[in-house]
């Protein structure tokens, strides 16, 4: 990984699950759109009304995969198995003095609901994340869904680290 200097650094970490059939048990959808598979990630919603991923500053001499890490358990009480986790990218923002270092984790449908449930029991639940949002990464409608929520409020980086992630577990 190429580091990038800046005056101050960031670690986030995205959580996604693939292979998700949301719909599987609405008896009023087709069987072709019930049986849909669809790849999701965690977003948490933040202190600041924005959404984003869980992590955030780097503290002095810390590596920044183990401050993702850290972070992820001070905000949605999850311990990341660190030889799981993956670099992604990193985006040096000039104006802010900030370089940020994204990390991914695939997990099991099973495992993301789980974290969203345990939520609640972190450090930082109710004053730096106010909760969780499950946000389907395939294109399902040409002008609804994953088009709209990226032009959310969202840190500077965000959406270029949504549409990134998007092409790397290659949604459709």
């Amino acid at each position: 990984m190429k580091k990038i200097m800046s005056e101050k650094e960031a670690s986030f970490i995205a959580i996604y699950a693939k292979n998700y059939q949301p719909w599987l048990k609405v008896p009023k959808i087709n069987e072709e759109n019930r049986t849909k598979k669809v790849d999701i990630v965690l977003m948490v919603n933040r202190w600041d009304g924005m959404v984003g991923f869980p992590g955030g500053l780097v503290e002095k001499g810390e590596d920044t995969k183990i401050s993702a890490i850290r972070e992820t358990i001070e905000e949605i009480n999850y311990q990341v198995n660190s030889d799981k986790l993956k670099f992604f990218c990193a985006h040096n923002l000039k104006e802010k003095k900030l370089t940020t270092h994204l990390y991914g984790i695939e997990v099991s449908i099973e495992e993301i609901f789980k974290i969203q449930q345990n939520i609640f029991s972190a450090v930082d639940y109710g004053s730096e994340i106010m909760g969780s949002n499950l946000v389907i990464l395939n294109n399902l409608h040409i002008t609804k869904g994953f088009q709209k929520f990226i032009e959310s409020p969202m840190p500077e980086s965000v959406k270029e680290e949504l549409l990134f992630i998007k092409k790397v577990i290659k949604t459709n």
